[in-house]
């Protein structure tokens, strides 16, 4: 396929499947790739010559998760389409924003118009047009991802630590230690603290189980 298109561009002629002339073709071509190209002609699974001829003008995109501050613009476009596909007003709250902001888009833009469109259908379910902070928490749970894992990598100071101590050991630290204060501070109320950190009861109940912390409410009065 890579010499079909190398020969493409440089005679600027096609050949239609199953015709025997060519066709002369004007054209611009607009390419992406989510990988490292020149690492694959590095490899020999790129070809050298195609990696020039399509690479004049390179534009770098930075990942979703190198430029969270774009999610709140990114996130009204996405809605004002989704508002004239189902035509009704669709409404987020500043906590469901804050909630896209913790996450580290793995799939980047296409994955934040799903995750927007799936929380509306169960908004939906639920009787309202208003995508709330538990229909965003609810998806990405569903995902296997913690939002305690980001907010405890900005507080911890790893550059305090002892390098040769491994960053889950300290994240794991950490992670408890915000636990215990939070259930602390809501006296051992487990509901309560889940809802302070952002996540469900099952998995607080899960992370007190790995770190070993006690629910017993007459630890923390």
């Amino acid at each position: 396929m890579q010499v079909k298109i190398l020969r493409a561009i440089q005679t600027k002629r096609i050949t239609r499947v199953g015709a025997d002339t060519e066709t002369p073709i004007d054209v611009r071509i607009i390419s992406a790739s989510n990988v490292d190209l020149w690492e694959l002609v590095k490899k020999e699974k790129f070809r050298e010559d195609l990696y020039y001829r399509i690479n004049v003008i390179s534009i770098h995109i930075p990942p979703l998760r190198e430029r969270l501050e774009d999610i709140e613009v990114l996130t009204d476009f996405i809605l004002h389409k989704m508002e004239e596909r189902y035509r009704q007003n669709i409404y987020v709250t500043k906590d469901a924003i804050a909630r896209l902001k913790s996450y580290d888009w793995p799939g980047n833009v296409r994955e934040l118009e799903n995750v927007l469109e799936r929380s509306f259908v169960i908004a939906q379910t639920n009787g309202t047009n208003k995508i709330t902070r538990k229909e965003i928490s609810d998806y990405l749970e569903m995902l296997g991802f913690d939002e305690l894992q980001h907010s405890f990598n900005d507080q911890a100071d790893l550059k305090q630590e002892n390098p040769e101590q491994k960053p889950s050991k300290i994240l794991k630290r950490t992670e408890g230690e915000i636990i215990k204060k939070t259930l602390s501070e809501k006296k051992g109320n487990v509901k309560a603290t889940a809802q302070a950190l952002g996540i469900s009861r099952n998995t607080l109940y899960r992370k007190m189980k790995q770190l070993g912390i006690e629910p017993d409410r007459s630890l923390y009065r």
